[in-house]
């Protein structure tokens, strides 16, 4: 059967589906059954599997070829009586390595394929399609994980039998992750099961969920690259994988600053140089500091700004500070009720010297334009450092591994959009997940923001939605420590 000599071999990159080769994989089963190197079989999967662990000949196996053609025909056309049958290859049911085992070859499914839906009623296995569709594709060296190891064997009896191209094959080790779920079975139960919002939920280990929370193509690549075709098994932490796209995003993405909606302070400012009272003074600035062409932005400074609230509880009366890309101010008080700082007034000093300063703070302008943003950072997905076959995904499942953030951000933030990757000063790198705007309820909707990993164990920020791989508390009880600690610190710059 020279059935691949009228296929091309492709000379460029194109995306197949072993379902577009449905009628070829046919005929090649029928090959075998016509040529006694495979015949029908309906032992039950208990009784194959005891066939295939002792080593012993199904029942069926010497059947004649013109009752295994009839029954692959009844089992083709979903016939009632031809559902209990599927096709074994003839290989070796006494071989040492078990997937030579007369291995199954074609079975009947009744679930609708996703995209020939019910034209077929009987699917080749993944273990016979594969060296067919190989071998018409043009494929020279096909690159499998070390788990297939003892399938090499019967992917090439296979394509021995068949008289389709051998294919060399190359294996490597399979890149598993800590705290990381790569089963797609198991995924899929996260999946169906709504515990994620999707195959693209940031948290999953897909190519889709990793570029929607930030990856980039490029570092993509290159991370790959740099592990190279090794067939040693390692449990790799994330770090380096995210540190590899901080590399790529730190040089193009632009800066922005935003404070936390929820614990923010307003500064009063006064003295030479400061904007009159609401009226905003509009600077141009870079949106990169070292990479020009990334381009600029308008800034506006207004004599009330907001701060940390942080920021505010490590300050002290007449301590000289720096208010970031704009120049020092003197504090010249500090309003509290009880433990709760609710204002702070400060001086500007445009002769100070920010290299004398130990205090930095963020700031926004308090004027109109403000973007709403919700910054979101997640943890692992399971709390199980490796997990193992046997292991009920769901029970291992981390319930608390999503923690958001609200913040105002400059009016400048209202130019990017869904996809872009940005800096949030002191907070570290943010993909645009969704823009802000009026939702179906009438109400206006932030803007999300997804944190990018910098492949660094740290927080990114003074805000209290740090998240660590051994806090799995509720969001309430994070934001309750963190109100308890950002007291603590009050009290402590009181003394």
């Amino acid at each position: 059967m020279k059935r691949q000599a009228s296929y091309v071999h492709h000379t460029c990159f194109t995306v197949s589906h072993t379902s577009d080769f449905f009628p070829v994989i046919l005929e090649y089963a029928l090959k075998m059954l016509s040529d006694g190197n495979a015949y029908m079989d309906d032992s039950t999967s208990e009784e194959m599997f005891q066939q295939r662990a002792e080593g012993l000949a199904s029942p069926h196996r010497e059947d004649a070829v013109a009752d295994n053609l009839a029954r692959f025909e009844l089992m083709l056309n979903a016939k009632e009586e031809g559902r209990p049958w599927c096709m074994r290859a003839k290989l070796d049911f006494e071989a040492k390595n078990k997937c030579l085992r007369d291995p199954v070859m074609f079975r009947h499914v009744e679930e609708p394929h996703n995209r020939t839906g019910t034209k077929y009623m009987a699917y080749p296995t993944y273990d016979f399609a594969c060296p067919i569709v190989d071998a018409i594709e043009g494929v020279s060296h096909a690159m499998r994980t070390t788990e297939y190891r003892d399938r090499d064997d019967q992917y090439a009896w296979i394509a021995r039998l068949l008289g389709v191209r051998e294919v060399c094959v190359v294996e490597f080790a399979r890149m598993n992750f800590q705290f990381t779920a790569l089963s797609k079975r198991k995924l899929a139960e996260l999946a169906d099961n709504g515990f994620v919002s999707g195959w693209d939920d940031p948290r999953f280990p897909t190519v889709r969920a990793v570029m929607r929370r930030g990856i980039t193509l490029e570092a993509l690549r290159e991370f790959i690259l740099s592990q190279g075709a090794s067939k040693r098994i390692t449990d790799m932490e994330w770090d380096k994988f995210w540190a590899t796209n901080k590399k790529v995003i730190d040089k193009v993405c632009p800066r922005f600053t935003a404070v936390s909606a929820e614990a923010k302070t307003l500064l009063t400012l006064t003295g030479e140089g400061c904007p009159a009272d609401g009226v905003p003074e509009f600077r141009t600035a870079a949106l990169h500091p070292k990479h020009k062409e990334v381009g600029n932005k308008s800034v506006p400074f207004a004599s009330r700004v907001w701060l940390e609230t942080d920021d505010v509880a490590l300050c002290a009366v007449g301590e000289e500070v720096t208010l970031m890309k704009w120049g020092n101010a003197v504090i010249t008080a500090i309003a509290k009720e009880g433990d709760f700082i609710t204002g702070v007034a400060a001086t500007l000093k445009p002769d100070g010297d920010v290299r004398s300063t130990e205090k930095k703070l963020t700031w926004v302008s308090d004027v109109a334009g403000l973007v709403p943003i919700v910054i979101r950072e997640f943890d692992v997905l399971i709390t199980k450092a490796r997990l193992e076959e046997g292991d009920d995904i769901k029970a291992v499942f981390n319930q608390n591994s999503i923690a958001d953030t609200r913040g105002i951000a400059e009016p400048a933030m209202a130019n990017v959009a869904v996809g872009d990757i940005l800096q949030l000063e002191r907070r570290g790198y943010c993909r645009v997940d969704s823009v802000a705007g009026v939702g179906a309820d009438g109400k206006l909707q932030p803007m999300v923001l997804f944190n990018i990993p910098s492949g660094k164990e740290k927080s990114m920020s003074t805000l209290s939605s740090k998240i660590t791989r051994t806090d799995h508390a509720t969001l309430d009880e994070r934001r309750a420590a963190a109100t308890a600690d950002r007291i603590a610190k009050t009290k402590k710059s009181d003394k």
